[in-house]
């Protein structure tokens, strides 16, 4: 039996700076679920999709990266 915790950010605005130079600007967009146990409390398994958009700034350059994360709790031998 597990609890299971949703999350999500659907809209965050992000900005990355080397150094004093920002380098890229756009937005991100996440969202997933954590099971975590009743028994020991314990991740069980976690899920994550992330997408981000955003333009770099030394080449005008648009990209776009989508990644799924994924957590599986391995049961020792």
């Amino acid at each position: 039996m597990c609890a299971i915790v949703k999350f999500e950010s659907l809209n965050s605005y992000l900005t990355s700076y080397s150094g004093d130079r920002m380098v890229m600007k756009g937005r991100d967009m996440y969202y997933g679920e954590i099971w975590i146990s009743f028994n020991d409390k314990q991740i069980q398994r976690f899920v994550m999709v992330e997408d981000v958009v955003g333009e770099m700034q030394f080449d005008k350059n648009i990209f776009e990266m989508q990644r799924i994360v994924t957590f599986n709790k391995v049961k020792p031998s």
